[in-house]
């Protein structure tokens, strides 16, 4: 009675609603207007989405001729790589478009008279090949010729023909070894004058950090390095190397070879002149056997990274074929329902497993050409991620080909041909909506480094974004196009229908129904075991022990940035490298302090606050003290001095002011290009802006030099009277270690805030979000932590390791969300957890595998690179993959069966079963679906048509309205669910 009553609710409630006085009427149609608008607010956009990607597969099977050649056509952009070209200033690439080191730079720039470009630079070190002093006479006078050597005749022939020495292009800085010059000078004329009269000038002294020459001391500690001082000055002279010599030890010469590049052309001309001097090095500098010879630039910097990036490629090609070997080994083991499928059919989806991504790649680095975008050899990792992401995708289609094809078996040869649209069509009902959250939250992870970080790191984020997007649309059509094309190469069967069986001629079944039983058996023991309440608890005490670890590494991970990180191994910069470490960073850094408002200096009061903002300087932590400080003004005003007195001798008073400058410069006129000045109205004299230079020493690692320079622009940050600036040539580097972290922790948080938005309208679950949400964030704190532990620091190529693995782990845990989402749909509501995970797993589980172990076949080549940033990108890699597999197959599944069901949408179950449900499913439903069928029509249609599966047409009989109340009792109805209301 009480069945008979439940299954006629529907009706008397029709039959209420007819009536117009009914004052409930109103209140009751608002109540189901709003069900029906939250029903379609949690499932509208989804189930539109499926519509519409199986209107796309049916689509793409009817016409795959054109939508093969659609994106075969739009591939041709990829010429584009003719045009590709690396950055000139590679090493600038790693900080952010708005960092002061740019503006300070900018004034550098601007004060040289250079307002296009920048400065090249290039430092050459010199050491004795015995070990000696390079203070020693014949070393001294040699090295003196080196100098000339490489500025005056060492002459290179660029693409026009024309040749070229440095000493044409210097410019401005073709004096900037003044002082190495006026050393060797003055080693003659004391040894000149010591010959011929047996005394030694005073006021020619050779010392360090600054020497002396007729009276006026200049700075040498940007060219002697690895000085030891004697300790006796006074004692005789032993040889004459010792003549006003006061340096009793010169490890190493460093000699500058800066110019300004005001065109492309002076660029190419002096990258050109760099590469020859390269490899003359590399030749062993045959004209001076006497020297160890080495040098780092800006060009032959650039190119060296740019080289290792290209080294690359032989892993790339290694790595492309060890996964198109793994690819053919599991298409072919795989396809245990296409025994129909000929061998020509499956390489040709190997083929497209493989070539979609390839492609994608090529389009991609061709459409950076056509638009002249810099590459920076980061980038050169783009095509392993691509590749591997790909095939992920082609290998979720070809597994639900596989599955959903088979239901088609019974049918003859042409009604099965004329079945592969409707195939197509559910393929992509399934796949695509979960192949587009990976995607779509691969491209909003590389996305949002395009906004934030440094410039090489966005360009990179940028092209791997461009590469997403084309990939899956290359995975829709191209691959879809190519399945297409592969099932109709299948061969005709020999069907007994009697028997339910097909059999092919020919061709023997891959996998024997006993295997494939036991893999089935296998997994739903495996789906059982996850719903135990022990295993529930064991897998939660892990994923909380892991955690705490992971967040330990991360709490503890520090930011280093070491140069020989970007420099390949092989590189004889790495050489070069060490000895700055060792010579310069201990015994002077020089720092160049720019006044860009400067006092007059008839302003006594002015002069003297300027000469307090320079001892400030000279007093920072590890600064050498006056002794290196370079100022002009200090000569200028001894100068004036001097002058005075004589002009007082002479009866005649002068004031201190800028009018004597043209003959300071003649008498030194090495300080000419440290200030700018110029003639007023009245034809006095005016100074505009000028620089001093002071040292540092004693700096042991890159973050002390970064602390300095934090310390160098407070100083200046409290000068802005006279609108000082600083400028140091590793400013950028030095930038970019404070940075990383913040940088780091933002782009995650927005990268994963922007995923999760994207599960909410994928999955469209309180707890698909949560879920998702918590195995993505898991996954990406287990990446960080674990990179420490392995031993890497937070540098910029960590960090855009860590943007990436956040997006690889969607691959595994958005899938598996979506599924079991999808399982809550389609199963009735007393279906048993484990049910549900089967369904889940049953669907990705060996798609979610076969892409992890594809991936790490890929990269393993990539193992065996000795260079710093492949390393980085394989630990990476390794981390994500195991740690994805860990939570997709283990921690999230328990996870979704341990979320309360009120956490997930009430949705509608359909009462047809789709034609891809497991068999389960299908039996699960038959009782059901001649219960809803009788009574659909009483139902209010909901707002929009795709909301819920239509049902069949309802069946007059009497026996199916028997079959109907019969049924009630073994499920609860929407009828009565309806009338609890």
């Amino acid at each position: 009675m009480n069945n008979f009553l439940s299954s006629s609710a529907p009706f008397l409630r029709a039959a209420a609603d007819s009536d117009p006085d009914d004052p409930r009427r109103p209140r009751r149609r608002h109540a189901r207007v709003m069900k029906k608008m939250c029903y379609l607010l949690q499932n509208g956009f989804h189930e539109l989405l499926q519509r519409i990607f199986s209107v796309v597969g049916k689509t793409i099977a009817t016409r795959p001729f054109l939508f093969l050649l659609i994106p075969l056509l739009f591939s041709t952009v990829s010429y584009g790589v003719v045009n590709l070209k690396f950055a000139q200033k590679l090493q600038d690439g790693f900080t952010t478009t708005d960092a002061p080191s740019h503006y300070e730079e900018q004034i550098a720039v601007q004060f040289q008279g250079n307002s296009w470009g920048f400065t090249q630079r290039c430092a050459v070190l010199v050491r004795a090949r015995d070990e000696g002093s390079m203070l020693r006479r014949g070393h001294l006078k040699r090295a003196h010729q080196l100098h000339r050597f490489l500025r005056d005749n060492f002459t290179v022939t660029v693409e026009d023909g024309r040749s070229y020495r440095h000493g044409q292009v210097c410019g401005s800085y073709c004096e900037i070894n003044k002082a190495f010059d006026m050393i060797e000078k003055s080693q003659e004329i004391l040894e000149s004058e010591y010959r011929q009269s047996g005394h030694v000038r005073e006021d020619i002294v050779i010392d360090h950090p600054k020497a002396t020459f007729e009276g006026y001391r200049y700075s040498v500690a940007l060219h002697l390095f690895g000085v030891t001082k004697r300790w006796n000055t006074s004692a005789t002279p032993i040889d004459m190397d010792d003549v006003g010599n006061r340096l009793e030890h010169v490890a190493m010469v460093m000699m500058l070879f800066y110019a300004e590049a005001p065109d492309a052309n002076t660029t190419n001309i002096l990258a050109t002149w760099e590469s020859e001097l390269y490899e003359w090095v590399r030749r062993g500098t045959p004209e001076f056997p006497e020297f160890h010879i080495d040098l780092m630039g800006d060009q032959i910097l650039g190119k060296e990274m740019v080289r290792g990036g290209l080294s690359l490629l032989p892993h790339l090609l290694m790595g492309l074929f060890s996964t198109i070997v793994f690819v053919l080994a599991t298409v072919l083991g795989s396809s245990v329902q296409s025994t129909a499928l000929p061998f020509t059919g499956k390489i040709l989806i190997v083929a497209g497993i493989v070539l979609s991504p390839l492609l994608a790649v090529f389009t991609t680095f061709g459409i950076m050409g056509f638009f002249h975008i810099e590459l920076y050899p980061i980038q050169m990792v783009i095509p392993f991620l691509i590749l591997a992401i790909g095939v992920d995708d082609a290998f979720l289609m070809v597994h639900a080909w596989n599955r959903l094809s088979s239901e088609y078996a019974h049918l003859s040869p042409s009604e099965r041909r004329s079945c592969i649209p409707e195939i197509m069509g559910k393929v992509l009902e399934e796949v695509g909506p979960s192949i587009t959250i990976t995607s779509l939250t691969n491209a909003i992870a590389f996305g949002v480094g395009t906004t934030v970080s440094t410039h090489a790191i966005q360009l990179f984020c940028m092209a791997a974004t461009i590469a997403m997007v084309v990939d899956f649309l290359y995975e829709l059509t191209l691959f879809g196009c190519i399945l297409v094309f592969s099932a109709r190469l299948e061969r005709l069967p020999s069907c007994d229908t009697a028997n339910k069986k097909v059999t092919c001629k020919g061709e023997k079944a891959e996998f024997p129904e006993k295997s494939v039983q036991l893999l089935t058996d296998s997994l739903k023991r495996y789906c059982s075991l996850l719903t135990k309440r022990s295993m529930r608890v064991a897998v939660l005490l892990f994923a909380f022990g892991f955690f705490l670890l992971s967040l330990w590494g991360t709490l503890r991970i520090r930011t280093h940035i070491n140069s020989q990180k970007i420099i390949p191994s092989d590189s004889l910069l790495l050489r070069t490298d060490t000895l700055f470490e060792r010579y310069q960073w201990k015994e002077y850094e020089a720092l160049q302090v720019f006044v860009n408002n400067p006092p007059d200096i008839k302003d006594s009061g002015a002069i003297s606050e300027l000469k307090r903002m320079v001892h400030e300087f000279e007093t920072l932590p590890q600064a050498i003290g006056p002794d290196a400080t370079v100022f002009w003004l200090s000569d200028y005003e001894e100068y004036v001095s001097h002058m005075s007195q004589l002009s007082a001798l002479v009866g005649i008073e002068s004031e201190v002011s800028y009018n004597d400058i043209p003959e300071f410069l003649d008498v030194l006129p090495f300080w000419k290009n440290t200030f700018k000045w110029h003639r007023t109205e009245n034809n006095s004299i005016a100074v505009s802006q000028y620089y001093f230079i002071t040292g540092y020493c004693n700096l042991t690692s890159w973050l002390q030099r970064a602390e300095l320079m934090l310390k160098w622009r407070e100083v200046a940050s409290r000068w802005g009277r006279f609108n000082v600036t600083i400028y140091s040539e590793n400013a950028p580097v030095f930038e970019g270690i404070f940075g990383l972290k913040h940088t780091t922790i933002q782009t995650a948080a927005i990268t994963l805030v922007c995923m999760l938005v994207v599960c909410v309208v994928f999955v469209p679950s309180v707890a698909g979000v949560l879920s998702a949400g918590f195995a993505i964030a898991s996954i990406s704190l287990g990446v960080f932590g674990f990179l420490c532990w392995w031993g890497l620091d937070l540098d910029p190529v960590t960090m855009s390791a860590i943007v990436m693995s956040i997006g690889f782990s969607v691959d595994y845990t958005a899938h598996v969300s979506y599924h079991y989402h999808r399982a809550k749909q389609l199963l009735p509501r007393e279906t048993p957890k484990e049910e549900l995970l089967y369904y889940t797993l049953e669907a990705v589980a060996w798609p979610m595998l076969q892409a992890a172990l594809s991936t790490i076949v890929c990269f393993v080549p990539v193992a065996f690179h000795p260079d710093y940033t492949p390393t980085v990108f394989v630990k990476t890699i390794f981390l994500v993959v195991s740690l994805g597999v860990l939570h997709g197959l283990l921690i999230l599944p328990v996870v979704l069966t341990i979320l309360p069901d009120s956490l997930y949408s009430d949705v509608r179950r359909p009462s047809k079963p789709t034609t891809h449900e497991p068999l389960f499913v299908k039996k699960h439903r038959r009782a059901h679906s001649t219960l809803s069928s009788a009574m659909q029509h009483h139902r209010e249609p909901l707002l929009l048509d795709f909301a819920v599966p239509k049902p069949p047409a309802p069946s007059p009989s009497t026996a199916t309205t028997s079959t109907a109340l019969t049924a009630v009792a073994e499920l609860p109805s929407e009828a009565s669910a309806t009338s609890s209301e």
